[in-house]
């Protein structure tokens, strides 16, 4: 019952002030912002070169304001929608982390060798409070040709729990050649034993 009278009020609100409802009064909004866009294209293309076109605008200033608004909200939620990190980026050991073979993982499937690393922080102290405490980074070898890319990274919490997985799409894996001396070629060798 209180929640159908608040309806009402609101309804009737929206009657006095001649919003309508939500749905009419953002469509209203984005018709008025395209119809101001057009009026400045028509007084730009009928103006001088040079000459300054003052007019006044047919719209409150504060509707512009809102609709402007609007749309830099749509804009800003789809750019914050996307996540900044991917499995490339993920992949990336940085000069405080330690890094280490999980021998127990590595797995010959036909012509690919699969193996883990861990990844942690050389001092957990220093970690972020939004940082995963460590990672774990699935790498595919070719031992024929000598050759590694990494196909998934796990990002996991101080309980050991996964927080998100990053995975390439089969077929969507670069295998490059490990440099000479590198944590990744000992590595190459370990698993293509």
């Amino acid at each position: 019952m209180r929640g159908s009278y608040a309806r009402d009020e609101r309804r009737e609100k929206r009657r006095k002030t001649g919003m309508g409802s939500r749905p009419t009064f953002v469509f209203s909004l984005f018709s008025r912002l395209s119809s101001l866009i057009s009026l400045g294209i028509a007084l730009a293309e009928h103006s001088e070169p040079g000459q300054v076109v003052v007019t006044s605008l047919p719209y409150p200033e504060s509707v512009v304001k809102i609709a402007f608004a609007l749309v830099l909200a749509l804009f800003a939620g789809a750019a914050a929608a996307e996540d900044p990190d991917t499995a490339e980026s993920m992949s990336e050991i940085r000069h405080f982390e330690l890094a280490s073979l999980d021998t127990q993982s590595i797995e010959a499937r036909g012509d690919v060798t699969r193996f883990d690393v861990r990844v942690k922080w050389s001092d957990p102290e220093k970690r972020p409070p939004n940082a995963p405490a460590s990672r774990i980074i699935r790498y595919v070898a070719k031992c024929g040709e000598k050759t590694l890319g990494v196909v998934a990274v796990a990002a996991i919490d101080q309980n050991g729990k996964m927080l998100k997985s990053y995975v390439i799409p089969p077929g969507g894996t670069d295998f490059l050649p490990a440099s000479e001396g590198s944590r990744e070629a000992q590595w190459l060798g370990q698993a293509c034993r």
